[in-house]
């Protein structure tokens, strides 16, 4: 397995899925153990925020000091595609408004969630409204 060099990893937030994350970290994301180990191994070399995308199982995330995996939430899902993308976005939010990682995540996983409720991918993305929903439904 290769793993990619470093110098490349030199980001503020780094947010793979598993598969991904095998070729950052070098090491199987088969399970959410193996998935803490990873984000800390991707984050030990050089991303602030280092995150891993499960799907089904939910997402890890690792702030240079602590690791912490966030459960998924539960929907019924019908296409995947815009989960990455609405989960990335919707962390970039959270973060520009001075929510914790640990907030940002959870707020993150709700959006990921969220999109994979509808076909297709711009009308996939959730509102705000309906993320905070599922949030105080939590």
């Amino acid at each position: 397995m290769s793993v990619v060099p470093a110098d490349l990893l030199q980001v503020n937030v780094i947010c793979p899925n598993e598969t991904e994350a095998e070729s950052l970290s070098g090491q199987v994301v088969d399970s959410v153990a193996a998935a803490v180990s990873a984000v800390q191994q991707i984050g030990s070399r050089g991303p602030q925020i280092s995150l891993i995308t499960l799907g089904s199982q939910g997402v890890v995330v690792f702030d240079g000091k602590t690791s912490e995996h966030v459960p998924p939430f539960s929907v019924d899902a019908v296409d995947t595609t815009a989960a990455g993308d609405a989960f990335a976005a919707a962390f970039g939010i959270a973060l520009a408004e001075q929510m914790s990682v640990s907030e940002a995540t959870r707020f993150a996983a709700a959006a990921g969630a969220l999109a994979t409720t509808k076909h297709g991918a711009q009308p996939a993305m959730p509102t705000r409204n309906a993320v905070e929903a599922l949030l105080r439904g939590r």
